[in-house]
């Protein structure tokens, strides 16, 4: 029986990738029996390469020279039956697919980028609710976590490739001082953050994982570990609220209202002191005084989530 063969244009970015997911289960889900081709960027191909609901994937990098950025559009003439931009390229026009996301869009304002996505398939799927996608690791992989023995614990992930989104040092290590002794606290984050969580990884207890993982096995940890996440704005936010973890974000120059977590129990912290935020630059005249919120506004956060009731 012939399948029909359906492309799905992923962002660049893991975090915006993650974003996408909903939408993404909803198309997997109206279209069960397809075949599902996946275009992916050096940053989200391992990842992505593991996505259960994924049959065949096709590497894009916008760092091309031209001349292999045609050679890539020539390669991807079809037949397909459904194309997915989440990227807003011209490949569905090229391609001539008639069934395909709409080119223009226009969302309100302060739409969360996750009902975004849903929106751009909505005229698409046959149905609104399902179950969420699933992501492989290898047995030796998951044997290794689960010797660790990671249950009851509270997971962070306060660093940024932004330095506007960093949470200062000094307030997470009041944070993993005062909870260290009643959960085990993990510390996430590619090999870069290794510098920012120095210190914060001396500390007796801290299981440090920066630069330890693959974004796959982060997804496993908070699948089957986390009772919490405290997070600033990143991808392993978006990956904790498509997971429905308890989190608690900390957010400075970006809106919440956008970015923020959408897990059933969610906090976002924010200076309400400051009329300069959510400024969405690049750069900042303050020193990122946004981001600088009292560990004691984040300890009361979490103790609201009653999480010691499930631990």
């Amino acid at each position: 029986m012939f399948k029909k063969r359906i492309l799905i244009n992923f962002p660049t970015n893991i975090g915006d990738t993650v974003l996408t997911f909903p939408a993404f289960d909803l198309v997997r889900a109206s279209w069960p029996d397809s075949h599902i081709i996946a275009i992916v960027s050096p940053k989200t191909k391992d990842f992505l390469s593991r996505h259960t609901s994924i049959d065949e994937y096709i590497l894009y990098d916008k760092r091309w020279a031209l001349k292999q950025r045609v050679r890539f559009f020539v390669s991807m003439r079809g037949p397909y039956d459904l194309i997915v931009d989440f990227k807003n390229s011209l490949l569905p026009i090229f391609l001539r697919v008639p069934r395909r996301t709409p080119f223009i869009r226009r969302f309100p304002h302060h739409l969360h980028l996750k009902e975004r996505y849903i929106q751009l398939v909505k005229n698409l799927v046959t149905i609104q609710k399902c179950a969420k996608g699933d992501f492989t690791i290898t047995n030796a992989e998951q044997d290794k976590w689960d010797s660790y023995g990671l249950g009851n614990a509270i997971f962070i992930a306060t660093s940024s490739h932004s330095s506007l989104k960093l949470y200062p040092l000094k307030q997470l290590k009041k944070i993993i001082h005062f909870f260290r002794s009643s959960y085990k606290i993990i510390l996430l984050g590619d090999e870069q953050a290794k510098d920012y969580y120095a210190d914060a990884a001396t500390i007796p207890g801290v299981i440090d994982l920066t630069g330890k993982t693959t974004f796959s096995e982060v997804y496993y940890l908070l699948k089957n570990f986390s009772l919490l996440c405290i997070a600033v704005d990143s991808s392993i936010l978006h990956l904790a609220s498509y997971l429905d973890v308890p989190v608690v974000a900390i957010f400075g120059s970006t809106a919440g209202e956008k970015y923020g977590p959408w897990s059933r129990e969610a906090k976002v912290i924010v200076r309400e002191d400051l009329a300069c935020r959510p400024c969405g630059r690049s750069s900042c005249s303050l020193n990122s005084a946004c981001m600088d919120i009292e560990a004691e506004q984040v300890i009361k956060a979490v103790e609201e989530m009653r999480i010691h009731e499930s631990a």
